[in-house]
């Protein structure tokens, strides 16, 4: 016995050794099941398969002029093939094969269901068993509550215990009746085998008379086969001199075309590809991706959350989590290292369809991430602090030499790339330009106040966050000397998301 929680279990070893018999037996006979059913269907098909080659080869000498042509023989063959040997083998195979093993396969569900309900017995009895060593070591005030607990652990007992010995007992038969069953039914299998080959061959060796005794001779010499290169030979010389000097200026005419066609071909089966194949994507801040009908986009789009613009994610790699409905609808797990102040929303990877939105098949290299940022509650507190950090005695010299930002919308940490910061940039210092008193006064009073609260306005980038402060010149040298008095830490952070394709 073994403790489960508060319950002793109990173990029988005999019984599990048994139970993992029986399972690899029932492995074993259902795989026999699948393969031996399709073997059935492969001789079906081959046996199709067989007869329209005997069509079409008819129909190639239908304009021969030899009235018993091997050809046509050939096909009343295989019809007859078809006809008796595939059709009676079918049922005998049948009978003799597929029947006794579906056979022996519908005694798992009733012994599934046996164990079952002895696993369920034990796990009551174990139950029951509990109960009364709780009521032994500290009796109830009801002095007949005990004596019903042990019966009906008793009964438990009882029924469990029968259960349990009549599958020790049967699963063992069960287990050593697999040989002689199936030894049947194999043997038939071996003898179904020899009469479909030997058959086949029957008929194909009386087609053999209607050869020329030419090319009877050349077979059993082992001749027909070089007689047959030169045949091919020939053939190729006829095509390479008759097309090129009766087609050559329309040969000329279609080659490029046809270079392109081949060419075209080649990119198109090594430029698409199914996103279940695929099991993770790595998307780059400074990098776009490829496309046939859109503008290239960058890897790396934000398209929401309340800490959009605030930091930008240098990597994201995304993991195939597998399909959801659809084998192709993969779901993303996506994940970044990014600053304790930020944390990763939902996820979605948006691929080019390689013919259409509606295409399983995407376009290597189209494919990239669009993602939400969030401020965690670090990063709440953080800006929140900053938000409040200007005295209302400073605000107004602050905002009247330019920290007011001139009403332009709080942008991210610098520095910043692309025309918009540019345009931003020069655009406010183009309103207005204090002259050198007011700008001596401002830039003393400046200096006092970002001495006190330089800290404050540290972004996790190493730079101020307010960035109407500084100049473009100053920022850069800040850069550093910030980088080692930053309050956050870096960790990784993870999205979740589906697929979209345009």
């Amino acid at each position: 016995m073994i403790k489960a929680g508060q319950v002793e279990k109990t173990v029988d070893r005999d019984f599990d050794m048994e139970e993992r018999r029986y399972r690899t037996l029932e492995q074993a006979v259902q795989r026999l099941q699948r393969e031996a059913k399709g073997y059935l269907d492969s001789l079906r098909s081959m046996s199709a398969s067989q007869l329209r080659i005997a069509e079409a080869m008819d129909e190639f000498y239908v304009d021969a002029h030899h009235k018993e042509r091997a050809s046509k023989h050939y096909t009343h063959a295989i019809e007859d093939f078809d006809t008796r040997t595939i059709k009676e083998l079918d049922e005998i195979y049948r009978i003799t094969v597929l029947d006794p093993i579906s056979k022996f396969c519908m005694y798992f569900p009733e012994i599934n269901a046996a164990i079952t309900k002895r696993n369920h017995k034990l796990i009551d009895y174990d139950a029951i068993r509990a109960k009364v060593k709780r009521l032994t070591d500290k009796p109830s005030d009801d002095i007949k509550k005990l004596p019903m607990v042990e019966r009906e652990a008793s009964a438990l007992k009882d029924l469990y215990t029968t259960l349990n010995n009549q599958l020790l007992e049967e699963l063992p038969q069960f287990i050593d009746l697999r040989v002689p069953y199936l030894d049947a039914s194999f043997e038939a299998l071996v003898k179904i085998q020899y009469q479909f080959c030997y058959d086949g061959y029957d008929r194909m060796s009386k087609v053999q008379q209607y050869f020329t005794s030419q090319v009877r001779n050349q077979y059993s010499s082992g001749d027909l086969d070089q007689r047959i290169d030169e045949i091919l030979q020939k053939i190729r010389l006829i095509c390479n001199y008759k097309l090129f000097n009766d087609h050559t200026k329309d040969m000329l005419k279609i080659a490029p075309f046809l270079l392109l066609l081949v060419v075209v071909s080649c990119f198109q089966l090594n430029d698409r590809i199914l996103l279940s194949k695929i099991r993770a994507l790595t998307f780059y801040k400074e990098k776009y991706t490829r496309s046939l009908r859109f503008s290239p986009s960058p890897q790396i789009v934000c398209v929401g959350g309340d800490a959009k613009g605030l930091y930008e994610p240098s990597v994201i790699q995304c993991k195939n989590m597998g399909g959801d409905y659809d084998s192709e609808d993969i779901q993303w797990s996506c994940s970044s290292i990014l600053p304790s102040y930020y944390r990763l929303g939902r996820t979605d990877v948006v691929c080019e369809g390689y013919d259409g939105s509606n295409s399983k098949y995407v376009l290597k290299g189209s494919c990239f991430v669009e993602y939400t940022l969030h401020l965690t509650e670090e990063g709440r507190m953080h800006y929140k602090n900053d938000i409040f950090s200007i005295s209302p005695q400073n605000w107004f010299p602050w905002n009247w030499f330019g920290g007011g930002g001139n009403g332009h919308p709080r942008g991210p940490p610098p520095p910043y790339s692309g025309p918009h910061y540019d345009k931003m940039y020069h655009s406010s210092r183009s309103i207005w330009t204090p002259g050198f008193w007011s700008g001596l006064l401002g830039g003393a009073a400046l200096s006092y106040m970002m001495r006190g609260s330089r800290e404050r306005y540290t972004h996790p980038n190493g730079m101020f966050y307010r960035h109407q402060f500084m100049g473009e010149e100053y920022r850069d040298n800040y850069r550093d000397m910030t980088d080692n008095t930053s309050a956050y830490t870096m960790r990784r952070s993870t999205g979740f998301g589906g697929t979209r394709r345009r």
